[in-house]
C-alpha cells in the first residue's frame, strides 16, 4: 500500500501531524490493550483459583496464592487507572507509570502479564521521546523519526516503519532475548536435571522465561508481519515531492 507524508497533505485543509500528535494517537489504543491484558490476567488466576479450589477441596494455595490474586488485581486496576487518564488526556508524564507497569508486568511471571509489560515499556519509550525538544530517535539505529501518513511514524535511516506499543530500543530487545535464553536454562535446570528446583527457583524461572518469551514472539512478530519498509517521499528534479510507500519485507 501506499500513503503520503505529513507535508503532502499540508496541501488540504487539514493541519499535518507532529510527531508527538502521532505519538499521542498511537498510544491510547496501545494503553487500552495492555490495561486489557492485566485485567484478563487478573480475572483468569482469581477464576481459576476458586474453582479448583471448588473442584479439589484439598488443594491449598495459601498466602501464596492470595498474593498473586491480590498483586494481579493491583496492577489491573493501576494499568486501568493510567488507561482512563490517557484517554482523558494524554501526556507524557504517563511514561514513568509505563514504566511502572512493565516491571509490574514482568514480575508477576505469567504470559498475559510479561506480554503486556512489554507493550507498557514501549509505551514508555516512546512517551519519553514525546516529551523530548530534540527529535525523536529511533531505538534500532538512533535516526530521526518522521511521521509519515496521517497516523504512522517511520525512520528514514533504517527504512522502516516506527510502530508506538511495539518497537523499543535495539539494546532492550536483545537483553530480552538474552533473557529468554536464560530463562530456557534455568526452566530446564529445574524440570529435567531437578538443579535449584525450589519454589523460589521455579518463580524466577517463571519470570525470566515468561518475559524473555514476550520479548522473543514480538521480535518474531515484527520480523514476519510488522516488517514493511518505507521510502520517504523526496524532490524530483521537476521539483515534485514524490509519494512515499511500505512494501513488504
Amino acid at each position: 500500500m501506499t500513503g503520503l507524508v505529513w507535508w503532502e497533505m499540508s496541501q488540504t485543509e487539514a493541519q499535518p501531524p507532529t510527531v508527538r500528535e502521532v505519538i499521542f494517537k498511537q498510544a491510547s489504543p496501545i494503553l487500552r490493550r495492555m490495561f486489557l491484558l492485566y485485567l484478563v490476567n487478573a480475572v483468569f488466576l482469581i477464576v481459576f483459583a476458586g474453582a479448583f479450589s471448588v473442584l479439589f477441596p484439598s488443594f491449598g494455595g495459601g498466602l501464596w496464592t492470595l498474593g498473586l490474586e491480590v498483586y494481579a488485581t493491583l496492577i489491573a486496576v493501576y494499568a486501568g487507572i493510567v488507561y482512563l487518564l490517557g484517554r482523558s488526556a494524554m501526556s507524557v508524564g504517563l511514561g514513568r507509570h509505563c514504566y511502572a507497569l512493565a516491571v509490574l508486568g514482568f514480575g508477576f511471571g505469567g504470559f498475559l502479564d510479561a506480554w503486556g509489560g512489554y507493550g507498557f515499556l514501549s509505551l514508555g519509550y516512546w512517551l519519553g521521546q514525546a516529551g523530548k525538544e530534540s527529535p525523536s530517535v529511533c531505538g534500532r539505529d538512533g535516526g530521526e523519526v518522521v511521521v509519515f501518513g496521517p497516523e504512522s511514524l517511520a525512520c528514514p535511516k533504517c527504512s522502516r516503519v516506527v510502530r508506538v506499543g511495539y518497537d523499543i530500543p535495539r539494546g532492550w530487545a536483545k537483553a530480552g532475548l538474552a533473557v529468554f535464553l536464560l530463562g530456557v536454562l534455568v526452566y530446564v535446570m529445574n524440570s529435567s536435571l531437578g538443579m535449584f528446583n525450589t519454589f523460589y527457583a521455579r518463580y524466577v524461572g517463571d519470570v525470566l522465561l515468561f518475559t524473555g518469551l514476550a520479548f522473543a514472539l514480538t521480535f518474531y512478530l515484527q520480523r514476519m508481519y510488522f516488517g514493511g519498509l518505507v521510502r520517504i517521499p523526496s524532490i524530483n528534479q521537476s521539483g515534485v515531492r514524490e509519494e512515499g510507500e511500505v512494501s513488504g519485507r
